[in-house]
């Protein structure tokens, strides 16, 4: 997506797709660190003292549900606007999509999910809100979500894939990205494939 997409919105279902794909890297990553302290804790012995320095991503949960909740949030949006080219006029978005509330973007676009599944984009929902961003809630109607476990990244997951095989079912597929001029000194440029079609 360029930056001139960005700020105005994009019409393009395939680029709200990309937008995901990119936050959902960052999750991963942030996923694969948080494991990797989970594991090294369960090796400490429960009387030792632990020092933060020692597990520093052992307490980043929330800052992962912010970028997992946006991926979500970005699919569900994109979905949303291919089944309904409408709610993007005059490059504004529709303000019944205009929202963070991520069990309202599954009833919009109709995508199925369980109770557990409903949780955890509760709390997704209260992350992208405030919880993965500030120490206290901006909100009367705020909670607190409860505390962070391997679960939370299971379900994501799993909540992820099936959102791009509903993209791919509905024609929204992944944008190819071809980087060129690439300089240390001044960043990068990057050329979107036009073709949403995967075979090319």
């Amino acid at each position: 997506m360029s930056r001139d997409q960005a700020q105005t919105g994009s019409l393009d279902p395939a680029d709200w797709r990309l937008a995901a794909e990119k936050i959902h890297r960052v999750a991963l990553l942030i996923a694969d660190r948080v494991e990797a302290d989970f594991e090294k804790a369960v090796a400490i012995p429960t009387q030792r003292f632990i020092d933060e320095e020692e597990l520093l991503f052992l307490n980043v949960g929330h800052i992962f549900w912010l970028n997992a909740g946006f991926a979500i949030e970005d699919l569900l949006k994109g979905l949303a606007i291919k089944k309904n080219p409408k709610l993007i006029e005059n490059n504004v978005l529709d303000k019944s999509i205009k929202t963070h509330k991520l069990l309202k973007l599954c009833r919009i676009v109709q995508f199925p999910i369980s109770n557990i599944e409903a949780f955890y984009l509760t709390c997704a929902t209260e992350y992208i809100t405030w919880a993965g961003r500030y120490p206290a809630p901006i909100g009367s109607n705020a909670f607190n979500p409860l505390a962070f476990s391997m679960a939370d990244i299971s379900v994501y997951k799993d909540l992820y894939g099936r959102l791009i095989i509903e993209s791919d079912a509905n024609g929204i597929f992944k944008r190819k990205i071809h980087f060129e001029n690439l300089n240390p000194n001044c960043g990068n440029q990057s050329r979107q494939s036009s073709s949403n079609d995967p075979s090319t």
